[in-house]
C-alpha cells in the first residue's frame, strides 16, 4: 500500500531543499524581530539613579514650602493686616511733621526699637508656630506703637 495516496504528482527535483531554507530564513528573521534586547548593566544603573534623582528632586521641591505669617498663625497674620496700616499711617504724620523736629526724631528712634521688637516676635511665631503669648506679646506691641505714635500726634499737632 501506498503511504501517501493524496500525492498524484511528482514535485520538481530541490524543491524539499528550497521549501526548507525558506523555512529557515522566515524563522531567523522572526527570531530577530522577536528577541528581547536584554539592557546592559550600565544602562539599568543609570536609569535606576536617574529615576532616584527625579524622585527625590519632586519630593525637595514640594516640600520647600516657605514658612510664611499667614502660613503659620492665621490669626498673627490678620493682627498684622489690621495693626501694620494704622502704624505706617501715624509714622507717616510723624515724619510729615516738619516743626518739633527733636520730638519727632525721638519718636521715629522710639517706633523703629519697638518695630524690631516686632520683628523679633514676628520670627518667633513664624518658627515655634502658634503660641497665645507670643501672639499677645505681638498685640501688646502694636497697641503700644498705636498709643504711643497717638500722644506723639497729639504733642506735635
Amino acid at each position: 500500500m501506498k503511504e501517501n495516496k493524496f500525492d498524484i504528482y511528482e514535485l520538481p527535483s530541490g524543491h524539499e531543499a528550497r521549501f526548507l531554507e525558506k523555512m529557515a530564513k522566515r524563522q531567523s528573521e522572526t527570531e530577530k524581530h522577536l528577541k528581547i534586547k536584554r539592557p546592559t548593566l550600565k544602562k539599568v544603573l543609570y536609569w535606576s539613579i536617574s529615576v532616584a534623582a527625579s524622585v527625590v528632586a519632586i519630593l525637595f521641591w514640594t516640600s520647600q514650602k516657605p514658612l510664611t505669617l499667614q502660613n503659620v498663625s492665621e490669626t498673627a497674620y490678620q493682627s498684622e493686616q489690621y495693626y501694620l496700616p494704622i502704624i505706617q499711617e501715624n509714622i507717616n504724620i510723624i515724619k510729615n511733621h516738619t516743626e518739633n523736629k527733636k520730638i519727632t526724631e525721638d519718636a521715629l528712634k522710639q517706633l523703629e526699637k519697638m518695630n524690631a521688637d516686632y520683628l523679633v516676635i514676628r520670627n518667633k511665631i513664624i518658627k515655634e508656630g502658634h503660641n497665645k503669648q507670643l501672639l499677645n506679646a505681638m498685640v501688646i506691641n502694636f497697641d503700644t506703637q498705636i498709643k504711643f505714635s497717638d500722644n506723639v500726634i497729639a504733642m506735635i499737632l
